[in-house]
């Protein structure tokens, strides 16, 4: 199951409410004031995932800033790839 839903349209929906569409620190501000229930699920799903790791063998959910930080450079490289 996804964490988030309708992942890309939301990114899309970020990126252009930006004021610098570059600027991955404003990125995950703004995508946190935009979509705060999604990012709490983003950050449950990584509590969980620490929580289930009981040998410290690590876990395939990165830790939120990074998940952001992902999702960000996903987009904009798909962004510029279709211009």
């Amino acid at each position: 199951m996804a964490v988030i839903t309708k992942k890309d349209e939301k990114v899309v929906a970020v990126i252009a409410a930006m004021a610098n569409p570059d600027d991955i620190e404003e990125f995950k501000v703004k995508f946190q004031d935009m979509f705060p229930s999604d990012y709490a699920r983003i950050v449950k799903t990584y509590l969980d995932e620490e929580r289930k790791d009981k040998k410290d063998k690590g876990h395939p959910m990165p830790n939120p800033d990074t998940y952001l930080s992902n999702m960000y450079k996903v987009a904009i490289k798909k962004m510029r790839e279709n211009k």
